[in-house]
């Protein structure tokens, strides 16, 4: 018994060890997948399923008349670059069944691991008792014991056993059975191991599904770059090939989460099995002892007696009744004999699994659907916030040029208001010499009449103030000459 829990032992360290490398194996793995995201600015899911269908909604929605209407591809000389971004376009799409199928089984195949977990969680305590029980009835009884007959005993009491040992026991048995009776493994940990075990097969086919599907996207990626040189002239080509890209990224992490989940199955059913065997093993060690109320002591050199025992065996296989039978009946119903009953009970569970994967994948289009009213409801934001950028800076625009507008002409009025003084100085000084200018042709002839009628008085003999006319010629041609400067 001991040496089977040592190994046990060593057995859950490789697993942890396993699981510990699993781990990182695929953080590099998703390390690499992020690194072509950031190539080829492609959206790409790891565990965020919002982002892996928003991949998809980016799936371009090309008809092959959109292809062939194509100015690149359309050209009589590009017919075969043209099929093969066609069919790459229908491999980016037939591939959505498979993501679905491989998210939802791998989902599906972590609740039931983690089911599993549960259950060793919450037995684990439960365990530990119930391991001192096995350990304690080791202390009293021989294993597999074969009698002078030939004939193989379950249990029997040791030479050597010691009274208060074997009376504590007895004691001890009901007390640990009564405080573990809600955490002890059921049939429902059994059947939780069965349907890990066929939820593996399923998810292990359907991954095998997605494994080609990748396969066959890869070769369609490559097919495109074969035209290099020519692909990137064409919008349509490279939307495609960058679609695919994505999709092919998105379901290669979908095949690693379900290894992740592989690895955890593998831990966690190891231990489930080896839990409810331990107790398998200590229900029926129990029902033995519980039988040793007829056993003959008498040859014995210990000191145990089981006379007057009865009550205290009673009280144990009264215990024992339910959990034990339950346990029994569940085992053998998953380790059923004959072909048909296991046909039938693996029948069971993938017809269970397999419709839990359906209503998941019902589930996960409806998500689709409602991130894609999402998508829309953000690109409509987007639009109107861009609109209205756009009607803003029109705006910002007509102001700008209505203010220059504004400008040019407050100071075309301006020019126009001093070209109209300016041109109103200039009509006032012309004024204004022309009114100096008569006014001296005004006092010239008013002088050449003088000097006529002086000459004429001078021939006459008469005298004539010429002195004091000419004194006032003189101030009044002054006087129109400030006139005219001002």
């Amino acid at each position: 018994m001991t040496t089977m829990f040592v190994r046990l032992r060593h057995v859950m360290c490789l697993l942890v060890v396993l699981q510990c490398l699993s781990v990182l194996v695929l953080a590099q793995g998703e390390t690499g997948v992020a690194t072509e995201d950031a190539n080829n600015n492609i959206g790409v899911a790891v565990l965020n399923k919002k982002k892996a269908w928003e991949t998809y909604l980016d799936i371009p929605n090309f008809t092959k008349e959109d292809l062939e209407g194509d100015d690149f591809l359309g050209k009589p000389g590009n017919k075969e670059l043209r099929n093969t971004v066609w069919n790459a376009l229908v491999a980016v799409r037939e591939s959505e069944v498979h993501f679905k199928n491989g998210t939802a089984c791998m989902t599906e195949w972590k609740k039931v691991v983690e089911a599993n977990e549960k259950t060793v969680r919450d037995a684990e305590d439960a365990t530990k008792k119930i391991e001192g029980l096995t350990k304690s009835i080791g202390e009293v009884a021989d294993r597999d014991v074969v009698d002078e007959s030939g004939r193989k005993i379950p249990l029997r009491l040791k030479n050597t056993c010691e009274k208060k040992k074997f009376e504590d026991l007895l004691q001890e048995i009901p007390k640990v059975l009564g405080e573990t009776k809600e955490k002890a493994p059921t049939a429902e940990a059994v059947f939780n191991i069965a349907d890990a075990n066929q939820t593996e097969v399923l998810c292990k086919a359907t991954r095998s599904n997605v494994d080609d599907v990748l396969r066959n996207l890869e070769q369609k990626i490559g097919g495109i770059a074969t035209f290099v040189g020519d692909y990137e002239r064409s919008d349509k080509a490279m939307l495609v090939k960058r679609a695919a890209e994505g999709i092919n990224a998105t379901l290669r992490n979908v095949t690693a989460l379900i290894d992740n989940v592989t690895v955890q199955d593998r831990f966690a059913v190891s231990k489930a099995n080896a839990q409810v065997e331990e107790w398998r093993m200590a229900y029926a060690e129990l029902a033995f002892l519980a039988e040793l109320g007829n056993a003959d002591t008498s040859e014995t050199k210990g000191t145990c007696e089981v006379k007057g025992k009865e009550p205290q065996f009673g009280e144990i296989r009264k215990l024992l009744q339910t959990p034990k039978k339950e346990m029994d009946d569940a085992v053998k119903k998953v380790e059923a004999v004959g072909e048909d009953k296991k046909k039938k009970y693996a029948a069971e569970v993938n017809k269970r699994v397999t419709e839990a994967i359906k209503n998941m994948t019902t589930g996960m289009e409806r998500e689709k659907e409602r991130i894609a009213r999402e998508k829309a409801r953000r690109e409509e934001g987007a639009r109107r916030a861009a609109e209205e950028a756009r009607r803003k800076r029109e705006e910002e625009e007509r102001a700008r040029k209505e203010t220059v507008q504004r400008a040019k002409e407050n100071e075309a009025r301006e020019a126009e208001k001093m070209a109209r003084e300016k041109e109103a100085r200039e009509a006032e000084k012309k004024a204004r010499e022309k009114e100096v200018r008569e006014a001296a042709e005004k006092i010239r002839e008013e002088e050449a009449k003088r000097a006529a009628e002086k000459a004429k008085k001078k021939k006459d003999g008469s005298s004539s103030p010429a002195l004091v006319h000419s004194s006032l010629i003189l101030l009044v041609l002054s006087v129109l000459g400030c006139t005219l400067v001002c």
